[in-house]
């Protein structure tokens, strides 16, 4: 359900609006559902959690994770500002999406692009959490388990390709050493380090001679104390560059292949080594990284950016026979860029104002989400709201989360922008259901 309420001045006479975009539910099924418990998976996800995390105290602050509060929400006293109703203010408009705030389900680990498309399919077909056949995180983990497993293949295929042998040894190894080291690929390496890590180990491997897997023999050829010239070349590419997020930053090039790559009946060896195999090889060691963390006791969607938001909802489409898809809706945006709203600080006040109101208008459009990709998050808009102050300074801001999925966090328009601006992978993402297609 979308509402949107307008206070202000009419004729010197103030009045209330509001506009139902769908037919209200009965306060006594309301009632019900606030009253409910649990969903059955969040009970069986904190049963199964270790008995070090039984015990540990500040386990809720070592691992993003919702809390373990009921999901209902006093919608009233988060809505207005202070919790109470602005008769004060002069000019006052708050839209919120119930359907989001009886569709969001808690995320149990840090794998907020999963949790965050759940809510979004809930909302979107309807459902609250504790209806049949709504999703929650576990169920679109699998989806997500899906759509890696076909790029690891994709990826393993480009490396092999690019070095012309097999490099399954060479990433057998790779994991063994890092392990020895207390590494691994999925691990959260300190910023300007990655590469330069796991450049290193492979280096060791690729200089040890006891390694003759032909893999090894290809590398010894372009890479290495026992190459020539050529590796000099490439040598720019061990070292990290100062990137928000390296999975994000691979979106351009991260669709899913639609073509078909296999290594059946391909003759590797007689293939020079290419120029480019380290970054296919880098890429698939990141994908082999991507997965490991998706099969984590506390699963982590940390490898995928927003090109994983698209492959999910298009994933979702085919598992729950429904048509959602997603577009990037604001953000700072690259020279080639579908973004409805491409965002710059020289942007005026006039121009700032214009993508607000559309991006109210979109928030208000029926069959719509809006998911925020923030700062190391992936979080749903449940709520905007403007007024203006005695002194005429207008107020912009959106209700959403910076930790976990439950709508706790008043964010200002201007905050949001300052976000988005700050690196073009963060983007106001548009969800939409569209009608099926026969």
């Amino acid at each position: 359900m979308e509402i949107e309420m307008g206070l202000g001045l009419n004729g010197g006479a103030t009045d209330l609006m509001m506009h139902t975009a769908s037919d209200k539910k009965d306060e006594d099924d309301s009632n019900n559902n606030n009253n409910k418990q649990q969903h059955q998976l969040t009970i069986i996800m904190l049963k199964t959690k270790t008995k070090k995390e039984n015990n540990n105290n500040s386990s809720e602050a070592d691992y993003e994770r919702d809390t373990d509060a009921q999901e209902a929400t006093d919608i009233t006293s988060l809505l207005f500002p202070d919790g109470i109703f602005p008769a004060d203010k002069s000019k006052f408009s708050v839209s919120y999406n119930n359907r989001l705030f009886d569709g969001w389900v808690k995320q149990p680990s840090p794998a907020c692009a999963v949790a965050s498309l759940a809510g979004a399919y809930n909302a979107l077909t309807h459902r609250t959490r504790e209806d049949e056949g709504s999703l929650h995180q576990p169920d679109v983990l699998l989806l997500f388990k899906d759509i890696l497993t076909d790029r690891l293949e994709m990826n393993k295929a480009k490396a092999c390709r690019s070095i012309g042998a097999d490099v399954e040894p060479l990433v057998g190894k790779l994991i063994d050493k890092m392990k020895s080291c207390e590494q691994s690929l999925g691990m959260k390496f300190k910023k300007g380090t990655k590469k330069k890590i796991i450049w290193g180990h492979i280096r060791e491997l690729v200089d040890d001679l006891n390694n003759e897997e032909p893999v090894f023999d290809r590398l010894r050829t372009v890479y290495g104390k026992h190459a020539k010239a050529a590796e000099e070349a490439e040598g720019a590419d061990d070292m990290d560059e100062e990137d928000e997020n390296d999975e994000d930053n691979e979106d351009g090039n991260n669709n899913i292949a639609t073509t078909e790559t296999t290594l059946e009946g391909l003759e590797l060896e007689a293939i020079p080594v290419s120029p480019k195999w380290k970054s296919t090889l880098f890429l698939y060691l990141g994908t082999v990284g991507g997965m490991e963390k998706l099969k984590r006791e506390r699963p982590s969607t940390g490898y995928f950016g927003n090109w994983g938001i698209s492959a999910g909802c298009n994933a979702i489409s085919r598992s729950y026979n429904i048509q959602m898809h997603s577009h990037p809706f604001m953000g700072k945006g690259k020279r080639v860029s579908k973004l409805n709203h491409k965002l710059s600080a020289r942007d005026t006040d006039e121009i700032i104002e214009m993508q607000w109101r559309d991006l109210v208008s979109t928030f208000n459009s029926s069959n719509t989400v809006l998911l925020f990709h923030l700062t190391n998050h992936y979080a749903l808009v449940y709520a905007v709201r403007e007024w203006e102050e005695d002194d005429g300074e207008i107020v912009r801001e959106l209700l959403t989360t910076r930790r976990g999925q439950r709508p706790s966090a008043w964010i200002s328009f201007t905050e949001v922008r300052k976000i988005l601006i700050g690196w073009s992978g963060y983007q106001l993402i548009k969800i939409e259901k569209t009608k099926q297609r026969f």
